[in-house]
Formats: structure tokens, C-alpha cells, sequence
């Protein structure tokens, strides 16, 4: 792209010339436009970049134009993903390189991003998208895959979350990191080692394993992230341990109060259908508030929707605790299966509920199934 830098040098034009440039740039004219970005004023640079439609001038303009204003408005107009690649990674305005990444397809360079990009909001955006393209591929995140090369992308992208989730420097793109992981192993040992008490507690979360969870309760410094491990600990003489042993007053009361179910699934509770609906577009919270921003899972795809289910979870007798487990799959009449498009939800009594799962349009659904328990539409 070197030979279109000349075309982002300022330069003193004419008033009556920049007038009728302006004029024949706003009908479409291209050559109109290339010359108004030699303008030294970045308001009409960026006037000639809402009309220019070279993709390679836009990327050339994304990456050099001293005004972010500029850089921003010719970045978002970008579609070429290898001109895209090359503009997330090589721009130096951050919030550049932040929206080209958004619209990037190819998971390994959104994990090359996600593990390289100097700017923790960019490395963010890399992971959210990462997650978001695995899913849209239909990756499984059990990690199982019928066709190899899926089943590729599927390690090589889990492989990059648990890099990310272990080594990244910024608690909050570790913790968005955490969210996405499957891999137990990998959940424990963010759990016992983060230096983020935050990131722990994500990790603890969702760990499904009574051993793990029962050294974070017995060993962790936080009494905020032991709290979090009581949750799913089901051991009644473990908890009646930590009800006499531990420091904090709140995690003895914690481990006093009810038991989750010490099997981890779902016949221990009452899950009944509330009801199904149909979006083009899902989107849902993934992460709790950090620092006064939301982090937001969206997903839509052309020619496909998701059928997104709503469930109400009531309790069984005896219990109070909280759930975590997959929204497993829906099932059409002619017994095809479609895969959850979330990785796990952590569930409480009384709480209404949503899975989504990526479905053809025609689709005509019969069954979903959560873990053990299944419903069958009516």
C-alpha cells in the first residue's frame, strides 16, 4: 500500500478548485474524492472517504491519516478481509484496529490478535469475535467434531483461549478469555493461579469438578473467591469443614446454607419450557459488569436464525444452590441434532433462562434437551 501514501500528504487547494471537487466527489465522482484527500482540513478528508469505494486507498487511509476521525470513518467501511488483516494489525490508532477487527473472519489471525495486540480493548474484541466465529462454524465446544478440519479450528482456537485465560496481562481480556473455555483442566488452573481475584472467581464459575473447587475453598486467600467455590460444592463434610474452619464469617455462613446437587446434572431440579421463539439476531450478557462496561455475545448469520428457547428453573425440594451446565441441543422432526450456540449457563432457581441454538430457517423443531433432562415441544 505504500504506492497510496502519496495520496494522504496534505496539501493547500485552491477555493474554487475544492468547491467543484467537493461537488463532483459528493455525486460519486472517484478522482474528485482522491484529490480532496490532500486536503489539510480532515473534515473533508473524511467527506471523500464516505464517498470513496476503493477498498485499497480506504485500507491505505485506515492505517496512515493523522486524524482518527479520518483513519475511523475509511476503516469502517472496509470488507476486504485481507486488507482488513493487514489494517488490524499494522494500524496505530487503536480504535482502528479495534473495528477492523470486529469484522474479521479468519480465527487465526483474530488468536494472532488476541494474543499480540499491544491495546487490552483490541485483544478483547479479538476474543469476542474469536468465540463468535467458532460458534457460527459450528464448533462444538465439547471439543468433538465429525469433520477434521473443524475439529482443527477447535483446538487451535481453544488452545489460543487458554493462552490468553493463563498469560495476557490484563485481568479483564483473561477473564473474557475465561468465559469461552471448555477445557476443566485449564478452568482449575486460572482457578488456583490468576493473580486476579476477579479472573479466579470467573474460573471457579465454571468448574464443574469437586477436587479442583474443594483446593480453591481450602487454599485461596480470597474469601470472595472461596465463596464463589462453595457454590458448586456439594461435599456436606467438606462444607461442614469450612463452616467451622474458615476465617471469614461469610464463607462459613456460605458453607452452613444449602448444598448444590453433588452430581453436577440436572435431576435434582425442575426445568419446565416457558417458551420458543425465533430470532435472526441473538445477544445476551456473557460476563458480569467489569469496571462499569457490559461484555455482550451477538451473533447473526444470513440464511440461518436461532431458534432461542426461554426456561423457567424451579427449584427441587431441599435446594437453593447454583447450576451450571450446557444448553445441550435441539433436535428437528427428522432427529437432526443442533448444537448449542453457547458454551454454558450458570443457572439459579427462579430465574428465567435463554439457550439459543444456530438452526436452518426451515427448520422444524421437536426436542431440546439440557444435559439428562429432555422436553419435547408441543
Amino acid at each position: 500500500m505504500r504506492a497510496l501514501f502519496v495520496l494522504l500528504i496534505p496539501a493547500l487547494l485552491a477555493g474554487a478548485d475544492i468547491d467543484q471537487l467537493k461537488k463532483d466527489c459528493e455525486t460519486g465522482k472517484q478522482q474528485a474524492c482522491l484529490e480532496l484527500l490532500k486536503s489539510s482540513d480532515p473534515r473533508v478528508r473524511k467527506a471523500a472517504v464516505e464517498k470513496l469505494t476503493d477498498q485499497k486507498v480506504l485500507a491505505e487511509i485506515a492505517v496512515h491519516d493523522p486524524a482518527p476521525e479520518v483513519s475511523r470513518a475509511a476503516a469502517a467501511k472496509l470488507t476486504d478481509q485481507a486488507l482488513l488483516a493487514d489494517v488490524a494489525k499494522t494500524a496505530g490508532d487503536e480504535d482502528v484496529r479495534e473495528s477492523a477487527t470486529k469484522d474479521l473472519v479468519d480465527q487465526a489471525i483474530l488468536a494472532e490478535i488476541a494474543r499480540t495486540d499491544k491495546a487490552p480493548d483490541v485483544r478483547r474484541a479479538a476474543v469476542n469475535k474469536l468465540a463468535v466465529r467458532m460458534i457460527l462454524d459450528g464448533t462444538p465446544w465439547d471439543g468433538k467434531a465429525a469433520n477434521p478440519e473443524v475439529a482443527a479450528r477447535n483446538l487451535a482456537g481453544q488452545s489460543a483461549l487458554a493462552m490468553i485465560a493463563k498469560t495476557d496481562s490484563d485481568p479483564q481480556v483473561r477473564q473474557l478469555a475465561v468465559a469461552y473455555i471448555s477445557d476443566q483442566a485449564v478452568l482449575a488452573d486460572v482457578a488456583r493461579l490468576d493473580v486476579s481475584s476477579s479472573v479466579r472467581v470467573a474460573a471457579v464459575e465454571r468448574l464443574l469438578g469437586q477436587e479442583p473447587l474443594a483446593e480453591v475453598v481450602k487454599t485461596d486467600k480470597d474469601a470472595g473467591v472461596r465463596r464463589a467455590a462453595l457454590r458448586n460444592i456439594g461435599g456436606r463434610a467438606l462444607r461442614a469443614e469450612i463452616a467451622k474452619t474458615d476465617p471469614d464469617p461469610g464463607v462459613r455462613a456460605a458453607a452452613a446454607g444449602p448444598a448444590p446437587p453433588e452430581s453436577h446434572v440436572y435431576h435434582t431440579v425442575v426445568l419446565t419450557l416457558a417458551e420458543v421463539r425465533r430470532a435472526v439476531t441473538w445477544s445476551a450478557p456473557i460476563l458480569k459488569v467489569i469496571n462499569q462496561r457490559m461484555d455482550h455475545l451477538q451473533v447473526s448469520r444470513r440464511g440461518w436464525e436461532f431458534a432461542v428457547v426461554r426456561l423457567k428453573v424451579a427449584p427441587g425440594q431441599g435446594y437453593a444452590g447454583v447450576l451450571q451446565g450446557y444448553c445441550s441441543a435441539v433436535v428437528d422432526i427428522a432427529g437432526k441434532e443442533y448444537k448449542s450456540a453457547v458454551p454454558m449457563q450458570q443457572m439459579v432457581a427462579d430465574s428465567d433462562y435463554e439457550c439459543p441454538f444456530v438452526v436452518p430457517q426451515s427448520a422444524k423443531l421437536a426436542t431440546f434437551r439440557i444435559e439428562n433432562v429432555t422436553f419435547d415441544f408441543p
